[in-house]
């Protein structure tokens, strides 16, 4: 019987089916409850509410989802509920404690009381019986929505009519076949095996079926191309039928040994099928490879150690990658170099083959497998420049020409590349080295550098040309003592800038959609394989951003007290509620704020209490300025002007406290940029004025020309 499954009871999960069918496809009662849920008026207003009200924002599926039930009644709103445990429930690849939480989730929307079962709700009936791949959650609101057409046709029959629809398969899957779908639909053939598990398998592609049929059955691939669904389960139930009657035991299982090898080639079985000293004795012959990601579609850092991920055999095009022969020779066990082309030009990683050449069931394309075992510090990566310098890499075939994907190595060359010296541009940087190129006070810049160490969170604010962006870099680099620019990052917030840039959310892909992670995500996770060395990551104009909906969830997590894994939550787009992120406690965030911005509002307060705030005044008056003018080769007379001239400019812009303030004043770094071939003059000075400053001026007076005309004119020598 299809029912069987070898390597996972399906006893409790068909009970609970037993029960939904009796209780909710025939009748209009509940799983969970005692609510009459599953009528044709709830799924009127699902198709109403969520069917024919597509949402096609970047929020999250669960955010949508909430978004469409809204204004529904309670009992459609927990019928959504029942519909999502009908899709999780035969999942292997959800675990059953995300699968509860995901249906409390929804339930809890509709404040009816909470649900209860020890049947649907037993974690051994959730454990699942299939890997139905990703794509059946990626693309979970069109099975919902196919799931809703099919029970509304359902419910146009009356009670007698339901229950003679289940006496027989091949009139069930007639029937189904008839209701028009949206692509292929996996709920199709789910629905058909709770239906009839003694029939129908408890596969959910087409493409296996007709693997299995062709491989074992021997029947032609045309052949098969051209049968309907209920044609191909027709045709697995004689097959079935007839293996089970050769059996010695009865049963079958197209999904382990000795069937699993005979429709899925050796090297595309999962490595759970295999026994165990398969792996072990393949692990002894080790081979070395190396190969190539491109980091504009997939960066190392960005995953977990340990994490599995895969590689296609084939390009976009479909076309075999270059040395495909390679592709079809590596084993589990193998070791590989993981280098990111350019612009990272750099070796990132150690991994570690898992399963050889395989086709995936999900997307039906050729692939191999490999665990990440290793990520290798930034400043102990070795650059392409460095190892082609390497004398033992020389005869390399890699090295040799670098156009292709899988390289083959040996274990000589395999430990050259790790043992390469690579080149430190990383030099020392203290109090000494930062005191020269700002103008801040010893004490202050100690002052800033304790709270960013304890606070972990900064902020440094001031008017437009105080240095902000260029004393946070040299902040950074005090911190570490080091001048290492690898573990900086910086990028500028604005109206526009959204969670989804931060952290993570759906982009196109040419295709369809892809969940793709955002800046401060992939900083953290690179942060998260370095723990021993702090990071800075620094955010210009931060108050221009939509803060409380950039930082989402994370604003919670910035916090010093509440980094690490301990604090680990779910993100917006997270699928699976074991999925959880953190924000790494070597992890400093410095922002910056221009105080004379006149579009912006005041930052709200919860980003301010995680923050310390500090003041960066224009240096006109200090002496640091003053000597870096001369040492630049301004004369004493241009550079007393420049003081006097702006000092007294900033005097008049701090006592307008009613339209500017001190937020307004104008900064040193407008006087910081020299001409490479001439001496800095009053030709530089005027320039300066004439282009850069004059115009603020003019703005900050607006609704006074005479008086912005009036300071203007003053500042000529």
């Amino acid at each position: 019987m299809a029912r069987y499954c070898a390597e996972h009871d399906s006893s409790k999960l068909l009970s609970a089916i037993d029960t939904w069918k009796e209780n909710c496809l025939v009748e209009d009662g509940s799983l969970l409850s005692e609510e009459n849920l599953w009528t044709l008026d709830a799924l009127e207003e699902l198709r109403s509410g969520f069917v024919d009200n597509p949402d096609i924002s970047d929020s999250s599926y669960y955010e949508k989802l909430e978004k469409q039930l809204q204004g529904l009644s309670p009992q459609a709103i927990a019928l959504m509920a029942e519909i999502h445990w009908l899709l999780f429930a035969l999942q292997t690849n959800i675990k059953p404690t995300t699968k509860i939480a995901h249906v409390q989730r929804i339930w809890s929307w509709s404040g009816l009381e909470e649900p209860s079962s020890d049947v649907a709700f037993d974690k051994s009936a959730l454990g699942g019986i299939v890997n139905t791949g990703t794509a059946y959650n990626t693309l979970r609101w069109e099975e919902v929505a196919d799931a809703i057409k099919v029970m509304r046709e359902v419910k146009l029959l009356n009670p007698s009519e339901r229950k003679e629809l289940l006496r027989d398969p091949i009139n069930f899957a007639q029937w189904l076949s008839n209701i028009p779908q949206k692509g292929i639909r996996m709920f199709r053939h789910v629905l058909r095996f709770y239906c009839f598990p003694d029939y129908f398998e408890r596969t959910v592609v087409n493409n296996n079926k007709k693997k299995i049929l062709n491989r074992i059955g021997n029947i032609d691939r045309k052949l098969l191309s051209s049968m309907t669904d209920l044609e191909l389960d027709q045709s697995m139930y004689e097959l079935r039928e007839r293996l089970e009657a050769e059996s010695e035991s009865g049963e079958i299982d197209f999904y382990v040994s000795p069937l699993v090898e005979q429709w899925k080639p050796t090297n595309e079985v999962n490595e759970e099928t295999k026994p165990a000293n398969d792996y072990q004795n393949a692990a002894k012959d080790i081979s070395y490879w190396w190969l190539n990601a491109n980091p504009k579609h997939w960066r190392i850092e960005a995953h977990e150690l340990n994490e599995e991920q895969s590689y296609t055999t084939h390009n976009e095009n479909g076309n075999k990658r270059r040395i495909f022969d390679y592709f079809q020779k590596v084993k589990p066990g193998d070791r590989v170099i993981g280098y990111e082309s350019t612009p990272t030009k750099k070796v990132i990683a150690e991994f570690e083959i898992t399963k050889g050449s395989f086709v995936d069931d999900e997307d039906d394309k050729e692939k191999i497998s490999f665990k990440i075992v290793r990520i290798i510090p930034p400043r102990e990566r070795p650059s392409w420049e460095e190892l082609k310098a390497n004398p033992k890499l020389s005869e390399s075939e890699v090295l040799s020409s670098n156009q292709g994907s899988l390289f083959r190595l040996t274990k000589s060359e395999y430990e050259a590349i790790l043992a390469t010296n690579t080149k430190s541009n990383v030099s020392s940087y203290g109090s000494d080295d930062v005191l020269s190129e700002v103008f801040i006070s010893e004490d202050e810049v100690h002052d800033i550098l304790d709270s960013f160490r304890a606070k972990k969170n900064i902020i440094l604010q001031g008017p437009p040309g105080t240095g902000k962006t260029f004393f946070a870099k040299r902040l950074a680099y005090l911190l570490f003592g080091q001048k290492d620019n690898d573990r900086v990052e910086m990028v500028q917030f604005h109206q526009s800038y959204s969670y989804e840039d931060f952290i993570q959310g759906f982009r196109p892909d040419g295709v369809g959609f892809t969940l793709k992670n955002g800046v401060f995500y992939n900083f953290c996770m690179r942060a998260k394989h370095d723990p021993e060395a702090d990071y800075v990551f620094i955010i210009d104009e931060i108050n221009r951003g939509n803060l409380s909906k950039v930082f989402g969830e994370l604003m919670m997590l910035i916090e010093s007290d509440k980094r690490g894994p301990d604090w680990a939550i779910n993100l917006t787009y997270g699928d699976d509620l074991e999925d959880k992120f953190y924000v790494p406690e070597n992890i400093h965030i410095l922002g910056l704020m221009n105080t004379a911005d006149r579009s912006l509002a005041m930052v709200d307060y919860a980003l301010r209490r995680r923050f310390a705030f500090f003041n960066l005044s224009p240096g006109f008056q200090t002496d640091l300025f003053s000597e870096h003018l001369k040492a630049n080769g301004v004369n004493k007379e241009l550079v007393k002007a420049i003081t006097a001239k702006m000092t007294y400019l900033n005097q008049q812009i701090a006592n307008d406290v009613t339209n500017l303030g001190n937020g307004f004043c104008i900064g040193h770094s407008f006087f910081c940029n020299f001409p490479d071939s001439t001496a800095p003059d009053a030709h530089w000075y005027h320039q300066i004025i004439r282009r850069e400053i004059a115009p603020l001026i003019r703005e900050y007076w607006f609704d006074a020309p005479e008086k912005a005309e009036s300071l203007i004119e003053g500042l000529k020598i």
